[in-house]
């Protein structure tokens, strides 16, 4: 067996044992009742001879010859019927083992899937902190190596060497947060306020937006109230309102609203280059970067914790774009009557 299956790939494997044993299950299941069947049968089989020869009017002895027939008669029916249940029994088997064969490959398509996703997930965080730990070791190497480094080569490695530290961290804590989403950790919702969430965020954001040179707008209703996480939905806005910074030229604009009806929502909406037409359907994928030219800049995880945390709060996030024009991104929640 293990010969034979070798052949194949892991998860045909799985899927070929899985099979085997429902097939197993199955056959079991079948031995019973033909048994059960079987017995049962035989015990009217003479009873039924008999009423097919005489009718209702069966002699209380019967001749030799008569006897002979109806004993002929007897083993001839109950090895029709057995044949019957053998026959029928290995259809079943096989259209079962069929069955079983499918029903198996569509029970691990969800684990397939998982470990195909996991397998990508390690070898794109293995690259992305492969980068800032590559470019450490030979600012360090450098250094080390060179005996005629001024003061400011060293400083220039260690900032260099701190640049890419900070990275790591972001990076590390985008994966904790996306792994901790991923485990259905089941935050309490509780009632909040999306509108004195979004306002404090907007506060906090407007020194890097003057510092680039970029119109930060708002349009928020007051009390739009939701049941919430409000960790996670400072998260969520601080990392809408960093990407339309990050994308969004000087003298551009970002725009943030939160809005009552129809449903409570949160959008934001920059001028910056927006995403073409064929990268949008990717951009909440993980490690994913629609622009090359900022790379380094993040690691493509934002937008799928974004899309984590609004699945969270059983939430949908759109995006609409145009190159040239810019973004807009909208977080829709179910709708909370306080």
């Amino acid at each position: 067996m293990q010969n034979f299956l070798r052949y194949f790939s892991p998860f045909t494997q799985t899927r070929l044992i899985l099979s085997a044993w429902y097939t197993f299950i199955l056959s079991l299941i079948l031995i019973a009742f033909s048994i059960a069947l079987s017995i049962t049968y035989n015990n009217d089989v003479t009873r039924i001879v008999l009423q097919q020869d005489f009718g209702n009017h069966v002699p209380r002895t019967l001749s030799r010859t008569e006897l002979r027939l109806v004993l002929a008669q007897v083993r001839a029916l109950r090895y029709t019927s057995r044949l019957d249940i053998i026959v029928i029994d290995i259809i079943t088997i096989f259209i079962g083992g069929a069955l079983s064969f499918f029903l198996a490959g569509k029970t691990l398509k969800p684990i397939q899937k998982s470990l195909v996703s996991q397998k990508v997930f390690i070898a794109d965080a293995s690259h992305e902190l492969k980068s800032p730990v590559t470019v450490i070791q030979s600012a360090c190497e450098v250094a080390l190596r060179s005996s005629t480094k001024s003061k400011e080569d060293y400083k220039q490695v260690l900032i260099t060497v701190h640049e890419q530290s900070l990275r790591i961290g972001k990076l590390i804590n985008d994966l904790l947060s996306l792994s901790v989403l991923d485990a259905g950790s089941t935050k309490e919702l509780k009632p909040c306020s999306l509108s004195s969430i979004a306002q404090k965020e907007i506060e906090n954001m407007q020194p890097i937006a003057i510092k680039d040179k970029i119109i930060l707008k708002t349009n928020i209703e007051s009390d739009v109230n939701i049941l919430g996480d409000t960790d996670s939905l400072q998260k969520l806005i601080i990392i809408l309102l960093d990407n339309a910074l990050k994308f969004t030229p000087a003298k551009g604009k970002v725009n943030l609203t939160v809005t009552q009806k129809p449903l409570p929502s949160l959008t934001v909406s920059d001028t910056g280059m927006g995403i073409a037409l064929q990268k949008q359907k990717d951009i909440f994928k993980r490690f994913y970067q629609a622009d090359d030219s900022h790379a380094g800049k993040g690691a493509g995880l934002g937008l799928s914790i974004a899309e984590a945390i609004m699945q969270m709060h059983k939430g949908r996030i759109t995006l609409e774009s145009w190159p040239g024009k810019g973004s807009t991104f909208t977080c829709i929640f179910p709708k909370y009557q306080i």
